[in-house]
């Protein structure tokens, strides 16, 4: 992630450094904005993997490298960091506003994208770090900060947008319109290692991560040859089979989707009533009853639905650690720590960089 850091900052030099070249209209202000909001993403993910829990702590366990340089460079406070990502995804907004074209049409044959009007470069937004990307991350890194506000206008923002929709029962396993921001990986079904690692063997296992004893069983999330394959050895996930996906899907790995925003929404509300309005909108489109929210239950609520939402994406993982759960279903400790919710340094970042 750091090799990808380092050459975002030379691409952020040479913006500037050799602004001349870029002489096609917005390509500045776009190609600068995506590369801010990258650097944010990339810095934000070490953080949540190697920071502490409290992501206002001035502990320290990263560094905000903003330089293209071989220099060692000195680990920062958690809450520094945040500062440095929330700047770059504020500086990455202003540039992407009125410039990024938000193309997020998604043609189903290759006639279609064949005829695409426009240039091509600027297709595809949903696989770019797009305006809206940029908002929900902003979001994200202001919830975990614990701006709530801040948290919930931009994550209000993005769903009343009108370029996303929450999608009912389909036979796109990626709920395509759902997509903020996602990576293409090419020769993805060649080289693709993760559809096997996302195999469930155990039918208990799989009762109990999705709550099919409760209503469970009737979630498209579990829908029969679109989200899953069941077969006697085992149940498998559909989200990294994409042979037959649509030409603008296939080969995509989803990293942020307009489901988070509505549980970000729900996570900020003030009243248990409001909150649980935005959950049931998802609730809704996964055919599910809406729930009833009070304030012991809410955060429950909530994890039910990361944890069945984004199955196989990486992110209950974070959403356990922000709340710093003791325990959770499937939890392979009795009493998390948490130390045991931050990766460990790799050996050369103690022997040569500087950690104390």
């Amino acid at each position: 992630m750091y090799n990808l850091i380092a050459n975002v900052n030379n691409l952020l030099y040479y913006c500037d450094a050799k602004k001349q070249v870029l002489t096609t209209e917005n390509y500045y202000e776009i190609i600068k904005g995506e590369a801010l909001g990258l650097r944010a993403f990339l810095h934000f993910d070490l953080l949540r993997m190697y920071g502490p829990i409290n992501c206002n702590s001035a502990t320290k366990r990263i560094a905000y490298r903003t330089q293209f340089d071989s220099e060692v460079a000195v680990i920062q406070p958690t809450n520094v960091v945040m500062d440095s990502i929330i700047a770059d995804l504020k500086a990455a907004e202003i540039l992407l506003t009125g410039t990024d074209p938000l193309n997020f049409d998604f043609p189903t044959k290759e006639s279609e994208e064949e005829s695409m009007a426009g240039d091509r470069f600027l297709t595809y937004r949903h696989k770019r770090m797009n305006l809206y990307a940029v908002k929900a991350l902003l979001a994200r890194a202001y919830l975990y900060v614990g701006n709530k506000t801040e948290a919930k206008k931009y994550a209000n923002e993005v769903i009343s947008s009108s370029y996303f929709d929450l999608i009912g029962d389909t036979n796109d396993p990626l709920r395509s319109k759902e997509i903020l921001f996602s990576i293409y990986v090419d020769d993805f079904n060649k080289d693709n290692k993760l559809a096997g690692h996302y195999s469930i063997k155990s039918e208990d296992f799989f009762n109990e991560l999705f709550d099919i004893d409760n209503e469970g069983a009737q979630d498209v999330r579990v829908r029969p040859g679109v989200a899953f394959n069941y077969s006697t050895n085992g149940i498998t996930m559909k989200k990294y089979e994409q042979e037959n996906l649509w030409v603008s899907t296939q080969g995509t790995i989803v990293l942020v989707r307009l489901s988070e925003m509505y549980y970000i929404m729900a996570e900020c509300e003030d009243e248990p009533a409001d909150a649980e309005v935005w959950l049931n909108q998802v609730r809704n489109m996964r055919a599910l009853s809406p729930v009833e929210c009070t304030e012991q239950n809410l955060l429950d609520e909530i994890e039910k639905e990361y944890r069945k939402e984004f199955y196989g994406e990486g992110q209950l993982f974070y959403f356990y650690k922000r709340h710093g759960y003791r325990t959770f279903l499937h939890c392979p400790l009795e009493n998390m720590t948490e130390s045991n919710y931050m990766f460990s340094w790799p050996e050369n970042e103690v022997l040569f960089g500087q950690t104390n």
